[in-house]
């Protein structure tokens, strides 16, 4: 008998103590709005910052692909002129370079925006 006492008293206590947290849930979400459309506000001026941002850094990133790609031409082309053996790895190397660069602004976009 006295287990069915204390079996029942902890099932009246849980449904107690559910029923006061179902009570002050909606009180916690209606005193927290002010601070939800507070943040959605900061993340979209974030989002449209960063959105500013990766167009600059896109354009930068090309313009060094282009200038490793140019130098690396001229390097290339001075190697394949003197014979050298390995210039068709050097050539390879610089055009990787020159290609990473490039993929990297397209692999920015896909994470930010």
């Amino acid at each position: 008998m006295k287990k069915i006492k204390n079996k029942l008293l902890k099932i009246y206590v849980v449904l107690f103590m559910t029923c006061f947290a179902m009570l002050l849930v909606p009180a916690e979400l209606s005193a927290q709005t002010s601070g939800i459309a507070k943040a959605k506000t900061a993340l979209n001026t974030t989002t449209s910052e960063v959105s500013g941002l990766y167009d600059t850094a896109y354009k930068a990133l090309l313009a060094i692909a282009a200038i490793v790609g140019i130098i690396g031409g001229f390097i290339v082309y001075s190697k394949w002129s003197s014979g050298d053996p390995n210039a068709t790895k050097l050539a390879a190397a610089w055009f990787g370079a020159a290609l990473f660069l490039a993929a990297v602004g397209v692999f920015i976009k896909a994470i930010f925006l």
